[in-house]
Order: structure tokens, then sequence, then C-alpha cells
């Protein structure tokens, strides 16, 4: 079933063999229990997980493909995106500390070896034009890792952050690119901000096996696509996969799309990106 975003750029909703498609990220128990749980109660794939048409590599839903996959899932909803065209962003997620960011400090500065820079925007400029440093942005100045790391070994480094601060009680948020300098007004706040993957490294990532800590990767689609609620019991058939094909065209040809708008709120999330709502058709009085 093909959709047309904004930009005329089309977005394929298809199935695909859930053997087929390849994470790059890897998920967290505390998120995948309640996924997991969530579909028992609502029987349903609530919404596409977003893939590379050419690769089948996962590009957001790494917990809905795992949490699919223990319910018995043989089949998955997925939107389909060309992940190499200019349409398909990738950003990075930051790590950001709003209290006890002494101890957090001391902590980075052991994993990273940290040392003064200039200014803030020295920092993510060094970050950005050395891909193997890591930069940690605070109110009232930055520092910067003192050695160039391998990308996969600078996000292990960062993995070992986010293990040491659930340790510790450190509550850490996550911040998009766009926004770190906004979240340094507060004095109390600090940003961990990590090397830039590029699509190409995404790709050659997933087709090896290896995976990125959670909340790596950013990606902002033409469109995307929510609210299928496909039943999982077709999900689990063992069907050819074109009936499968067929079950979801006639599912979502009943029902309305809602069209919204970029940085529109959907079920308390805010999306950066244009979105097509399935919605039950309206009933004619």
């Amino acid at each position: 079933m093909i959709l047309k975003a904004p930009s005329g750029k089309e977005v394929n909703l298809s199935i695909i063999n859930i053997e087929d498609l390849k994470p790059h990220e890897k998920t967290i128990s505390e998120l995948l229990s309640s996924l997991i749980t969530d579909i028992h109660t609502s029987a349903t794939q609530k919404d596409p997980i977003l893939v590379d048409s050419d690769s089948h590599i996962v590009l957001d839903g790494m917990h809905r493909l795992e949490a699919l996959r223990s319910v018995g899932a043989r089949f998955i909803v997925c939107a389909e995106y060309n992940y190499l065209d200019s349409s398909v962003r990738l950003e990075r997620w930051l790590r950001r500390i709003d209290d006890r960011g002494e101890l957090a400090l001391k902590i980075l500065t052991g994993i990273f070896n940290l040392k003064p820079c200039a200014s803030q925007r020295d920092a993510v400029a060094q970050v950005n034009s050395d891909k193997g440093k890591v930069a940690v942005l605070t109110g009232s100045g930055a520092l910067i890792s003192s050695e160039s790391l391998e990308k996969l070994e600078a996000y292990s480094r960062m993995a070992r952050f986010d293990k040491i601060c659930m340790l510790e009680g450190l509550k850490v948020a996550f911040a998009s690119e766009s926004s770190v300098f906004d979240h340094l007004k507060s004095s109390s706040s600090l940003i961990v901000y990590p090397p830039m993957l590029t699509k190409s490294e995404i790709l050659e990532i997933a087709k090896s096996g290896k995976l990125l800590p959670w909340k790596t990767t950013r990606h902002i689609v033409p469109l995307r696509v929510l609210g299928i609620e496909f039943p999982v019991e077709i999900l689990k058939k063992n069907d050819e996969i074109g009936k499968i094909q067929e079950s979801l065209s006639s599912t979502l040809q009943g029902r309305d799309i809602e069209f919204r708008l970029p940085n529109t709120i959907y079920e308390g999330r805010e999306y950066p990106e244009p979105l097509a709502i399935f919605r039950p058709k309206k009933r004619i009085c």
C-alpha cells in the first residue's frame, strides 16, 4: 500500500518476514516488557516499523520488533523508505543530565579522559570534524575527550556511562542535537555530545550483526505512519506473505487517514515529521 508524503515522496506499507529485518540498536528490558504487555492487551501492532526498503535494516522500532517476535509474530507491518535518499534525515540523540551533574561529570571524565575546551561551540565543532571525539557541555563551559576513538568504541563507552548512571540512580534524559544550546541555558544541565554516524556506517553496523546502544540514532522521515492497529493473530499465521499483505490492504482501505503537520503531538509524543494517522472510518448518519 503506497502513501504519498506532502513532499511527493512515497511510503510503502508492506508485510515483511520478521527474520529478514536487521536491527542496529539494542533494546532495554523495561521498555520491551511494557510493549509486550501492550501487545497482549491490544492484540495489535499499533504502528509500523520503519525500515530501509533495500536492506530491510530497521531505522526505528527496535523494541516493537523484539516485542512482536516474543509474542510469536512471523511477519511485521513496515513502512519502507529509501534510506540513502536525502528525504530521510539521520541525527543523533544526546544524553542530558539535569541533576547531580558533578557526579555525572566525574563518571564521564573517567570514561572519556576529558580535558577542558575553549567553548561549547568549539567542542561541538571538534566532535563534528574529528569523528572520534566526544564532548561534554555544561552551562558554564565544555570538555572534550583527549583521544580520538573508533566510533563503535565511543558508543560502547556511552553504553557504559548509561549503565553506571542506572546503578548510581542518575536520571538520563535525551535531547535532539538541534536543541543542544537551548538545554544549556540552564546552568545545572550537562549534555553528552557523541560523534555523528553516517548512513553508510549504520548500514555496515547492522549488516555485521553489531548493535549500537539504545537511543543512538534519530531518524526523521518524509511521512510517519501511525495507528494501523493490525491484528497480531494475522501476523502469526503460517500463510504466504502475499495473503498477509492482502489482509493489510483490506484492513487499511476500510479506514480514514488523518494528516498532521510536523511538530505536532500524538499520544504524548512530539514528531518532527508530517504524520499520517489511520482512524476508524466515520459513519454517515
